[in-house]
């Protein structure tokens, strides 16, 4: 049995002097013909002459570009409607005819084609819409339905309420179709009828190469494991240390989900002082030059670099973190037998031996663009979950994302800030050369911008996808105009950065991605302790965050320069643009 129709309104033309009107669809490439049957008299069997057969009586069509539905009358006549809620397709500006779009029978389109400037409202209840085949026509609006702009709808709010619009929120007029703009907060969205705060996911990179050891003040050494006073830290790890104590008892840590990393370093027993327990790696165990890392490999590695996981409640570590920076390193005797021997741990003569109270230790080279790119490989594996298959919300294993049909899935996913804030007193000293992929200024702009792309989806503005590079714009008149500052850019060439990763078959390199494929956005802080690096400049800037240089190591100025970074907004701009 046929479903169940409503009478469809009917389409009025303006005036012609052709019987039948031609509109074009793409469900694809059909066309719709309004007005005119076979033969010219209608029936019961009449049918609606189309440009690739006929629609029998009942039958309809649907065109996207204008989001009008057509049907074959029984009387031989088309009678369309507006589909309500329907987004129309793309065609581009001032889309003429097709060649294939003309009057039944093969006549040509009107030579006095319409243009969309013709589009709006003839009164309250009568919209004008010029048609992808040029002929201009009007359509009327019923019930509920009123005209705006071109075409009809129902209204989007109630009258004094409030509502979200774009993660805007408003106040609804007393047409229903519009509203006064009631601001949330900086940095909130509204979903729904509210103003959230999307919590950011913070990653803070801590140096530990062996410049931090350095002294600022004269030594006043102690015996290890406290090796120097936590009260009147001399070294430029101890004074981050401390700074660090500071900063996560004050009220910018509260209700922050943060993690910390620091550089690869593995476990050896040798405890003295400056060391410790701890041997330095430029890299992960078992990692090269490999683009991207499996979750096993990760998981394996993890401990090396991980000091402090995200939370699964989205709370402050607050205990977890002071065990790294509270001058009390502990080893020893985990278990005694190896049979689970953490990675991060030894097994000597058939112990498992291994850090009780771990300790930041600083010691060994400075490899900025590994350790940022250990992070985004965090990010991507543990932390971003849109799109991941799940049963149940615990599958999910975060507190922004719950289960719906099959897949995780965070309201907010696409404004949540995720930051990495990257500490460090050098400069890159593993991967120089501008063009490594693991160069911090690439990895800067890998995660925030985005390096190879296949298509416009896998760049970040302001960046657009060029002959296959994610680029900064393109020169227009002057030669950096439209472009970002520090770009290498020539008369009449795209903006492209000094340093770029070479051209490489390795996708899942180019963009950190969801596990349902869309792309995550990363900002990268630079703070720059007594160096003032041009490296590191670049990877703030093209990190699409803040740089900041601290001139001197002192616990107050490392506060005052790390606590409004903690202070994470979403950018409405960027996060409502996809």
């Amino acid at each position: 049995m046929p479903p169940t129709r409503t009478a469809p309104r009917r389409l009025h033309p303006e005036p012609l002097s052709l019987r039948r009107l031609l509109l074009s669809v793409a469900l694809p490439a059909l066309a719709l013909l309004l007005g005119g049957c076979d033969d010219g008299a209608p029936s019961a069997a009449a049918t609606c002459v189309g440009p690739n057969g006929a629609l029998a009586v009942g039958e309809a069509e649907i065109d996207p570009l204008t989001c009008v539905r057509c049907e074959c009358n029984a009387d031989g006549t088309l009678g369309c409607i507006n589909l309500p809620g329907c987004q129309p397709a793309d065609a581009g500006p001032d889309r003429g005819p097709r060649p294939d779009e003309g009057i039944a029978g093969g006549q040509d389109a009107s030579p006095e084609a319409c243009t969309a400037e013709q589009n709006g409202c003839v009164d309250p209840m009568t919209a004008r819409r010029c048609l992808p085949n040029g002929q201009l026509v009007e359509l009327e609006c019923v019930g509920e339905e009123r005209c705006v702009l071109d075409r009809c709808a129902r209204p989007i709010c109630t009258p004094g309420e409030l509502y979200c619009s774009l993660g805007r929120r408003k106040r609804c007029d007393e047409t229903g179709f519009d509203g006064t703009p009631e601001p949330c907060g900086d940095g909130h969205v509204c979903v729904e009828d509210r103003c959230v705060d999307p919590q950011g996911d913070v990653l803070l990179v801590i140096d530990t190469s062996g410049s931090m050891l350095d002294p600022v003040a004269p030594p006043t050494p102690q015996d290890f494991p406290v090796c120097e006073d936590p009260d009147a830290p001399y070294t430029r790890i101890g004074l981050v240390k401390r700074a660090l104590r500071e900063l996560f008892a004050s009220e910018a840590a509260d209700g922050l989900r943060l993690a910390m990393q620091r550089f690869p370093q593995t476990t050896r027993s040798l405890g003295v002082c400056g060391p410790g327990h701890y041997q330095a790696a430029d890299t992960l165990p078992g990692h090269t030059e490999q683009p991207s890392l499996t979750r096993d490999q990760l998981s394996a590695g993890l401990p090396h670099i991980l000091a402090v996981p995200f939370t699964a409640d989205g709370s402050f570590p607050a205990q977890a973190l002071d065990r790294w920076i509270d001058f009390d390193e502990q080893y020893g005797v985990i278990s005694e037998d190896c049979v689970a021997c953490p990675s991060d741990s030894q097994c000597v003569d058939g112990e498992c031996v291994g850090h009780l109270e771990p300790e930041l230790r600083a010691q060994g080279s400075t490899p900025l663009g590994r350790s940022l790119f250990y992070g985004s490989e965090y990010f991507r594996h543990f932390v971003l979950r849109e799109g991941k298959a799940c049963r149940a919300d615990a599958d999910c294993d975060s507190p922004h994302y719950t289960c719906q049909d099959g897949a995780c899935h965070d309201p907010l996913y696409d404004c949540r800030p995720y930051v990495v804030i990257l500490f460090t007193d050098g400069g890159e000293s593993v991967d120089p050369e501008p063009d490594d992929l693991f160069n911090p200024v690439v990895q800067a702009r890998r995660l925030n911008l985005g390096l190879d792309c296949a298509d416009a989806g896998d760049c970040f503005a302001p960046a657009e996808c060029l002959e296959g590079r994610c680029v900064t714009g393109r020169c227009q008149g002057a030669p950096t105009e439209g472009c970002l500052a520090d770009a290498d850019c020539g008369t009449a060439r795209p903006c492209m950065p000094a340093e770029v990763a070479p051209a490489g078959s390795f996708p899942q390199a180019q963009r950190v991605r969801h596990p349902g494929g869309r792309p995550a956005r990363l900002t990268v802080h630079v703070v720059d302790a007594v160096g003032g690096f041009a490296t590191n400049r670049r990877a703030a800037f093209w990190g699409g965050g803040v740089y900041q240089r601290v001139d001197r190591f002192a616990v107050a100025d490392l506060v005052a320069v790390l606590t409004p970074l903690f202070d994470t907004k979403a950018v409405l701009d960027r996060c409502l643009a996809r």
